[in-house]
């Protein structure tokens, strides 16, 4: 069980750096390599938070599903022990409980960013 929570955890940083990878967007045209500028279109502070806080709530549902694949195997495969069972429970409640504040928080910046952007 270790070994494959082991391997499911080195499967989900293997992904999480190839999509960074992805994400850079290199394009080589005529042998040089150009970057494209993710903030395109961003002008102003607020539009740079809101664009960085967009990215940082994509992670945390990453880590949230993650976590929730985690507990939810901890959950079934408690055998019967009630130490995994409210292992898996605790790892349920605790990665709901942080995606609740990581929503919460979101909606709270972006709140703020309207109105002071008028």
């Amino acid at each position: 069980m270790k070994r494959f929570i082991k391997i499911l955890g080195l499967l989900f940083w293997v992904s999480l750096i190839l999509g960074l990878l992805n994400m850079s967007q290199v394009q080589a045209s005529s042998g040089s390599v150009a970057f494209t500028n993710p903030l395109t279109g961003v002008n102003t502070i607020p539009e740079l938070v809101a664009k960085v806080l967009s990215a940082v709530i994509g992670l945390i549902g990453i880590l949230a599903v993650a976590s929730f694949v985690y507990g939810g195997i901890l959950y079934m495969t408690s055998g019967g022990s009630e130490e995994q069972l409210n292992k898996g429970k605790k790892v349920l409640l605790y990665s709901t409980m942080g995606l609740i504040v990581s929503i919460l928080s979101y909606v709270i910046v972006n709140t703020v960013i309207n109105i002071i952007s008028g």
